[in-house]
């Protein structure tokens, strides 16, 4: 038995050599898409997938097997970030910006607000005010619905401003959080308790940090927490964050997480060979899942645990250059994950069950 991170006790699985029976993409695109990722909710068929112009949005509504592109958005619109949430499954917000990279622009980013799964779409009150804030707007880093009143809205700038709407994005309050000094903001959500909302800032070996609000975004406390990581991957359901710490060099790695509010980061991962961490998703507590590329032969490898992190099993992707992943489904026999490439969706069972 084996009792990690809060959870209640589950007798640990022991993973045997995965089989992947599937190595054609589910979906492939007109042109390389540098930036491809993927947005889904437990427990639901629909996955939306966007990214750059000009396949800028598809959505599948059998859980990656089939996808088509959403042809409401004007196809020189780059969609920087998707989000939804399970209490209302028509409702999709993202943020985009118009194709031409002018990223300082207000003109030429926005939100918008879907109502009807995709099949139109309502132009959002930008929530940036020049006059308050003239020089503290690059692009949206993230957007997302409250844990669970879907009439809050939130956003995040590059810039580390943080946006609120109480009315579905008709008006919005801010607070600028000025993470001067680090790049590649990130907002997570707890998703066991709605008060609590995570700002984090990847920055230089060591000096990552961030800010915890309690209160849905009124008042900030800047973290305390001792040997930050480099950089936060994700939260799972339990509002557990993980994080990737370097350690005695750039090509050595640990995967640490966070499962209270005070100032302790445990080490979950160590990795030292030479791989580079990219992406990680969580779907239950226990299964765990690692995208990482070799700093040598530049091989991809998927790297799971689905016993908490006690042990791990590796295996090489079929196909190159693989940017975000997902997991999809898990069961006693088989791990689905979503796997983006530059110019593909990829839907990747594993088999090693009985």
């Amino acid at each position: 038995m084996v009792c990690l991170l809060g959870a209640s006790c589950t007798k640990i699985v022991e993973p045997k050599v995965p089989e992947i029976i599937q190595s054609e993409p589910k979906l492939t695109l007109s042109t390389d898409s540098r930036n491809l990722a993927f947005t889904n909710l437990l427990e639901d068929s629909v996955i939306i997938a966007f990214g750059r112009s000009p396949d800028n949005l598809f959505i599948s509504e059998d859980n990656g097997m089939n996808w088509e592109k959403n042809a409401t958005i004007p196809s020189n619109y780059h969609i920087g970030n998707v989000a939804r949430t399970s209490h209302d499954k028509d409702l999709i917000l993202l943020s985009y910006d118009e194709g031409n990279n002018n990223y300082s622009s207000l003109q030429n980013t926005g939100l918008l607000l879907s109502k009807d799964n995709g099949k139109s779409w309502e132009k959002l009150t930008h929530p940036h005010n020049p006059d308050e804030l003239s020089d503290r707007f690059r692009w949206f880093a993230n957007v997302a619905f409250d844990v669970e009143d879907t009439n809050i809205l939130y956003a995040l700038s590059s810039t580390s401003v943080f946006y609120k709407s109480t009315d579905q994005g008709k008006t919005w309050s801010y607070v600028d959080l000025n993470l001067e000094s680090a790049s590649l903001v990130s907002m997570f959500l707890d998703p066991s308790n709605s008060n609590i909302i995570h700002i984090t800032a990847a920055g230089t070996v060591g000096k990552g940090g961030g800010f915890v609000t309690y209160d849905k975004g009124l008042t900030w406390i800047a973290w305390g927490k001792i040997d930050p990581p480099e950089r936060i991957l994700g939260i799972n359901k339990d509002g557990v964050l993980y994080g990737r710490r370097f350690f005695q060099s750039l090509a050595n790695e640990q995967v640490i997480y966070s499962d209270d509010l005070n100032d302790s980061w445990e080490v979950l991962y160590v990795d030292e060979s030479p791989y580079w961490l990219t992406s990680l998703d969580t779907f239950e507590p226990s299964v765990i899942v690692l995208l990482m590329t070799s700093t040598n032969t530049y091989e991809h490898t998927i790297r799971y645990s689905i016993n908490y992190g006690v042990s791990w099993t590796d295996f090489k992707l079929p196909f190159r250059y693989p940017q975000s992943l997902e997991v999809l489904t898990f069961d006693s026999e088989k791990l689905e994950i979503l796997v983006s490439s530059k110019n593909a969706i990829w839907r990747v069972p594993i088999y090693y069950g009985p």
